[in-house]
Order: structure tokens, then sequence, then C-alpha cells
């Protein structure tokens, strides 16, 4: 049976670099961890404006590498939205599909509302799910405040102006969602909605932990082996 490749896409603020940890989970597929624009890797290069630009830019990426090869999409919350969108494109601009969308402590596209405020770095500082994950010690470093911060800032910023287009609609592949049950960000019915975005195969999966359920090792090695089996 020849290998997938498993496409990983980042939360805001994330890079290719969040997900090194996963690589020795995978054993039958192969994990690739892709950077959006001024992240990680790309770090250098000018940020995208928009969601749909991220996803233009992640489709062209995936199809460099798998134009002809099996593959799978994991996004994990602004990734999920990102994911949601390269699929279309994928569909759309280079007529191929992944076999398989998983999304990740991310609430259905219509869910989102444009809240019409300027994210700053001071609400960014007060978020518990950001502080959890980074954590407290990383946060108040001048290295996260001058370097992390401003990207974190700038994601979040995109999700908060984030509209659902209408234009995009239901999928036809098959639609995994993922979903810690103590995530206080996403709640189980905007979760649960995703099963109305495909017109094929839904299935949910939870587990015990909040919007990084998978920092717990026995969640991340959960998740893993889902991915690696599928």
């Amino acid at each position: 049976m020849s290998k997938k490749n498993i496409f990983v896409l980042s939360y805001a603020g994330g890079s290719s670099l969040s997900y090194l940890s996963w690589n020795s989970h995978f054993k039958k597929n192969i994990m690739i961890s892709l950077d959006y624009k001024g992240h990680g890797l790309r770090y250098n290069e000018k940020l995208d404006s928009n969601i749909l630009d991220m996803a233009n830019d992640i489709a062209e990426q995936i199809f460099d590498i798998s134009s002809k090869d099996k593959f799978v999409i994991f996004g994990h919350s602004m990734g999920g939205i990102v994911g949601w969108y390269t699929v279309h494109i994928l569909n759309h601009r280079f007529g191929i599909l992944p076999e398989l969308l998983c999304i990740s402590a991310c609430k259905a596209p219509d869910f989102f509302k444009i809240k019409k405020h300027i994210i700053t770095s001071e609400n960014l500082l007060s978020n518990y799910n950001l502080i959890r994950h980074a954590n407290e010690y990383m946060v108040k470093s001048d290295y996260f405040k001058e370097k992390i911060l401003p990207v974190i800032r700038h994601d979040y910023q995109l999700m908060n102006d984030f509209i659902y287009d209408r234009r995009f609609h239901k999928i036809s592949i098959p639609l995994y969602t993922f979903y810690g049950i103590r995530d206080e960000s996403v709640m189980k019915k905007e979760i649960q909605k995703w099963v109305q975005f495909t017109n094929s195969q839904y299935k949910n999966f939870y587990f015990d932990g909040g919007h990084f359920y998978f920092d717990d090792t026995e969640n991340r090695d959960k998740l893993c082996n889902i991915l690696d089996n599928l």
C-alpha cells in the first residue's frame, strides 16, 4: 500500500516547526507540515492579507508536492478554515482533491461573524489558550513579543475579519472533525455543524482536552495514530 502525504496546516501564529514532535509517530503515511507566508521557515516573506490568499498559497504548495499522489489535509483552528478553502481551490484551480479533509478545533464557516474590532497585543497576551499553549515564560520573553506576537496578531485579525463566502459550500470528499471537550473557544455545536459541509462521509473524534488538546502526550499519540492509519 502506497503512503499518503498528510499535509498539516497550523493554527494562528503557528508554523511547520510547531509539529516537529509529530514526525516520529508516522510510519504508514508521511506527515508534511506546511508554512504560511511570513511563518516559520518562510519568516522573511510578506504575510498574506486574507484567509483566501493563504489558502491559494497552500494549494500551490500541495499541488507542487502531491499533484499525482494520494494526500489528506489536516488543519487545526485557523488551519481548519484555511484547509476548507484549500480543498475548493485545489478542485477548481488544479483539478485535484485530497482523499479526506480533517478539521480540528475550528467552528463551521457559517458560525464566523465579523467582529469589527482591532486585535491588539494586550488582547492576545490575556488570551488563556495562547498563554497555556506557549507557556507563560515564553510569552513574557522579548523574542516572543518582537518576533512571534506580531504574526499571531496578524493571524487573529484575519480570523476576526473573516466572512464566510457562500460560493464555497459542500465538498464531495469525506470530512472528519477533531475536538477537545474542554475547549472554551469552540462549542460542540459549532464543530458538529461541519456535517452539513460535505456530501460524503462525516466522522467526529473527541479528546479529553482544551483547544490544544494534542499538547497532552496521550491525546497526541491518539491523534497521530488516527492520521497515520487513514
